[in-house]
């Protein structure tokens, strides 16, 4: 990198020898000017001549703004004209700032002695020096007279103009640099900045000492954090801080104590006055304490007892982190080094404390998602791969492996990065790659910031400006557009060395791979993924191992691809189970072409994959029934439920070229099993809409086509060639509600030309099918319950139609006329529809009576007493408990049943077209539409995610689990991010005690009137 030399601005330089000919209108344009005539015309009203400063307006990135500062500069500050007039490097330095900073311009105006030999600042002397030069004798008594707290803006001023002239140097260094990406000129000029701002500190700390104790002793440090403590200050940045005393002696009385952390306290806030309020010259930067312990509401001075303290009971893993970058920068250095001594152990045993790998999720997530949409295209520092991704890489593998390794315990982001690559951390590759890409994100946000002094992480939305921006790196990319797509392309990148970082060494470690001078032993690649989630890092390093072993293929192509793939696992609910379900299906069809080629083809697919796979150990079990579900993923078409119709044909189809009724029962569960697996992939991966619809599309198929198998395998010796047993289904089957567990509530009906010995025949084939549903087998097991047909379990699992209509006539209870409600004929069966159409007539002839309402009433109490199982608490139970979904199917059914004789159009089977039909009929209001509405959606919604993160478990599909593992994937099912399972279960808890309170007040209410 060429340096240039820092100006000594004394005038002493030879003047610029004098041109003869003038810059043409050509080479204008090609430094970017529209208006060479009105150029020449500013340049000539300053009295300067373009042919004077040829070299000067080439490196301006913006000669307009530069030619009207200087027409400007005439007649408000001559002595900048003659500057430029008389020294050709100050001139080369003015240009190249004042070209490119409309704010520098401003400033210089203001300070027409800025480049004076005695101003502030004009000395090689530090800034408190430079205090001591510049404040008059016997300051501050000489300020006495003036009020308290105006004292030090005297000293405040010149502190500030002195930090302005080091910062003046810095930035024309940094913009006259030939290669301003180079990572060498961004550290150096970040180091800089970084050490200007310590000066300023201590400045302001000798002034407040002077003003708050000028006798007193006050062993007080300023401990620089986040970018200053790291060295790598940005132009326009908060100074992060915080302040350390030292203890104090066992014996000394606690009002003395008490005494001088009060003095220690007035003399850090004055520091901050000092740099940050408002006075005549303008504040420097922002002097932000909040960083300390118990952030704004925490004491702004402790002492080290009091940090030790802290950190040994309160602190959070977050805090931890941001000591990382922890300096002392200001005050008493050797009350600093105590304080680091102390907070070391604190720092790397960070990973190994609980809820690490949370919070560092947490945190990467909340950085990730701040990012509002129309700037993230422009974002610099925080989303994905910006500046904090890199950053947070980083420090989480300092972090991980600095607690046995001391050589990477580095402050500065590319320290940091050079030490782990040179450790074996970090491929060598990646770091350089990381490097680069670091350093020009970096000056990028440098830039964006100079242009007006201003703080900001985003690239500037004015075209003039990213123009601007762009000529002064001198340098590709050449055009706005070329910049953005160039940033797209990087931010990717970033991304891919995030995966390729944390993981490649882990598996060159499991491999035995000897790739790019990684050096992992099995400790530190546990040690790492440990704390990228995994609990059993031990076997997790077995099946990467596995995964990774011999000279395959398959085994080449998943070493390339597992960087990434675990890092999606990890990302997960269950990072071990995912990896487990990962090898195990890879064992199996691992070598199939067409899945290797989905791994490395797509990353959607293979993303999904790992999502689902690390949610569930059900579904991970179906996948491995039906390995062709993973190519599913790669399009939603393929997830999409096929029609009735279809699955009908591919039912009867097997069925057809099954050779018993066992076999092809067995079959047409496998094709049901195969779309209850299309189904749960497409929830867990994101899209909800109409899965109770499609699991009851599926069911119909299935159970038909079963009955339908039977009349191919009738081996009786008297064959019934009109036995057509239809059915009808109830619940939540009858309302196309169903979730995956859920039973199949069915009523089976003949017609009424069926005799005795049909019957038994009839119910002999239910019988039997009832059995090969439930069988134990590959495929999922079919509920297929009638438990809810006249007499319940005494009756007859057939009846014939007259049979079903003379019992509802005489002999129902009003309980039964309820649960018609939701009756659903299945195919298109005359008798099945005749049923139908009996049982509308039966539950919408009239409306309840008052005795019909009050027995359903009753009933409700005792179903509320008698269902939830023991051991539960009732408001985690989705279904039954208070405010659950029972509630709303009770309620919505009393409603029907008490206005449906009079609207035909509230005569439906389902629940959320009836709450619908309610509304619009003035039989619920607005707010207790949408309470019940929302609270059954959540409510179903939460039943399917508790079956794919748990699995069927017959007494507690419908509780929300109190285990964490389970918890947390039904959260991330549920679109929560990890941390926020107890913002999931809360949501549950507040919706439905609200919902209670719908019900509360309809349910009892209701009469005939």
């Amino acid at each position: 990198m060429a340096r240039v030399p820092s100006a000594d601005y004394s005038g002493r330089t030879p003047s610029i020898p004098q041109g003869q000919w003038m810059i043409s209108d050509r080479e204008l344009r090609r430094f970017g000017v529209t208006q060479p005539e009105r150029i020449r015309a500013l340049l000539e009203s300053s009295g300067l001549s373009d042919t004077e400063h040829i070299d000067s307006l080439e490196i301006c990135a913006d000669i307009e703004q530069f030619a009207v500062f200087c027409a400007r500069a005439h007649d408000e500050c001559p002595s900048l004209i003659s500057l430029l007039q008389n020294d050709a490097v100050s001139a080369r330095r003015l240009a190249v700032v004042l070209g490119f900073s409309s704010w520098w311009g401003d400033y210089l105006l203001q300070h027409p002695n800025f480049f004076l030999p005695d101003a502030p600042g004009a000395t090689k002397l530090c800034i408190t020096d430079e205090l001591c030069r510049l404040l008059p004798k016997g300051w501050p008594a000489t300020a006495a007279d003036e009020a308290p707290e105006s004292r030090w803006e005297e000293a405040a001023s010149y502190l500030r103009m002195v930090y302005r002239r080091r910062l003046f140097d810095i930035i024309a260094d940094d913009l006259l640099a030939e290669n301003a990406y180079a990572p060498d000129h961004v550290e150096s000029i970040t180091a800089r900045l970084s050490e200007a701002a310590d000066e300023a500190l201590q400045g302001a700390l000798y002034i407040a000492r002077l003003l708050e104790a000028p006798d007193a002793e006050v062993p007080l440090c300023i401990i620089a954090m986040g970018k200053t403590g790291g060295g790598e200050l940005n132009y326009v940045s908060d100074v992060d801080v915080m302040y350390v005393l030292a203890d104090s002696a066992p014996t000394e009385d606690a009002e003395l104590t008490r005494l001088r952390l009060e003095r220690a306290t007035r003399i850090a806030s004055l520091v901050a006055s000092i740099c940050s309020s408002p006075s005549k010259e303008a504040p420097l930067w922002s002097v932000d304490a909040n960083l300390r312990p118990e952030g704004r509401d925490g004491a702004l001075v402790r002492t080290i007892d009091s940090y030790r303290a802290y950190w040994d009971r309160w602190a959070q893993n977050w805090e931890f982190q941001a000591l990382l970058k922890a300096r002392p920068c200001a005050g008493d250095m050797e009350v600093g080094a105590r304080f680091l001594e102390y907070a070391a152990p604190f720092i790397w045993e960070a990973s190994a404390r609980p809820g690490f790998v949370d919070d560092v999720r947490s945190m990467r997530a909340q950085v990730e998602n701040s990012v509002p949409p129309k700037v993230r295209d422009s974002e610099l520092k925080l989303g994905v791969g910006g500046l904090r991704d890199i950053e947070f890489s980083i420090q989480f593998l300092q972090l991980v492996h600095g607690r046995n390794d001391i050589q990477i315990r580095q402050r500065s982001t590319l320290g940091a990065l050079e030490a782990l690559s040179a450790r074996g951390y970090i491929a060598r590759a990646d770091a350089a790659n990381l490097r680069e890409a670091y350093a020009f994100l970096r000056i990028l946000e440098h830039r964006s910031q100079l242009l007006r002094m201003h703080r900001t992480h985003t690239l500037p939305s004015g075209l003039r400006q990213l123009e601007r921006l762009l000529r002064s790196l001198h340098a590709a990319p050449a055009t706005v557009e070329q910049l953005h797509e160039h940033l797209r392309a990087l931010r990717l990148r970033v991304r891919e060395l995030h995966h390729s970082v944390f993981f490649r060494p882990i598996i060159a470690a499991s491999a035995r791979l000897d790739e790019d001078l990684i050096h992992l032993d099995d400790q530190a690649a546990m040690d790492r993924l440990r704390a990228i989630g995994y609990l059993d890092p031990r076997s997790a390093l077995k099946h990467i191992e596995s995964l990774c072993a011999g000279t395959s293929r398959r085994a080449m192509i998943q070493r390339h691809l597992l960087p990434v793939l675990l890092s999606w696992i990890a990302d997960g609910a269950n990072p071990d189970m995912g990896l487990l379900n990962f090898r195990v299906l890879s064992d199996e069809i691992g070598d199939s072409h067409w899945y290797l080629a989905l791994l490395r083809d797509s990353d959607y697919a293979a993303s999904q994959l790992c999502r689902v796979l690390s949610a569930s150990a059900w579904i991970g079990s179906l996948i491995r029934l039906f390995p062709e579900a993973v190519s599913w993923l790669d399009s939603a078409e393929l997830l999409a439920t096929p029609s009735f119709d279809v699955l009908s044909r591919q039912m009867r189809s097997v069925a057809g070229r099954a050779g018993s009724i066992d076999e092809a029962i067995e079959k047409i569960r496998l094709i049901r099993t195969r779309e209850v697996l299309r189904i749960a992939l497409r929830e867990a991966t994101g899209s909800k809409e109409g899965v109770g619809r499609d699991l009851c599309v599926v069911a119909d198929a299935c159970v038909l086509s079963a009955l339908e198998a039977f009349d191919l395998f009738d081996e009786s010796e008297e064959r019934i060639p009109d036995l057509h047993i239809e059915l009808c289904a109830l619940g939540s089957y009858g309302a196309r509600e169903l979730s995956y567990t859920s039973d199949l509530d069915v009523l089976a009906v003949v017609a009424d030309s069926c005799d005795a010995s049909a019957l038994r025949r009839a119910h002999d084939r239910i019988t039997r099918l009832k059995q090969l549903f439930s069988t134990s087998s590959r495929a999922l097991p079919v509920a297929l319950d009638f438990a809810l047909r006249p007499e319940g379990k005494n009756g007859a699992l057939v009846r014939t139609l007259d049979s079903y209509t003379e019992y509802y006539e005489r002999w129902a209870q009003v309980w039964e006329k309820q649960m018609l409600v939701r009756l659903r004929p299945l195919g298109a069966g005359n008798t099945a529809d005749a049923l139908y159409q009996f049982a509308q007539t039966y539950c919408f002839r009239s409306p309840l009576s008052d005795d019909e309402t009050r027995d359903i009433q009753l009933m409700k109490v005792r179903v509320e007493r008698e269902r939830i199982p023991g051991g539960i608490d009732p408001r985690m139970h989705i279904k039954l408990g208070p405010g659950g979904l029972s509630d709303i199917q009770w309620l919505v059914e009393l409603l029907q049943l008490q206005s449906g004789s009079e609207d035909r159009d509230l005569r439906t089977s389902s629940t959320r077209q009836a709450l619908l039909e309610l509304l619009h009929r003035g039989k619920l209001t607005q707010s207790e539409y949408q309470r019940a509405a929302s609270t059954w959606e959540f409510g179903q919604e939460l039943r399917r995610a508790r079956v794919i993160a748990a699995g069927p478990s017959a007494s507690k599909n419908d509780v929300i689990p109190s285990n964490t593992e389970q918890l947390v994937a039904m959260a991330m099912l549920m679109g929560y991010s990890r941390d926020q399972r107890e913002e999931m279960t809360t949501k549950w808890l507040t919706s439905s005690r609200k919902m209670r309170e719908v019900f509360e007040k309809l349910f009892w209410n209701i009469s005939r009137n």
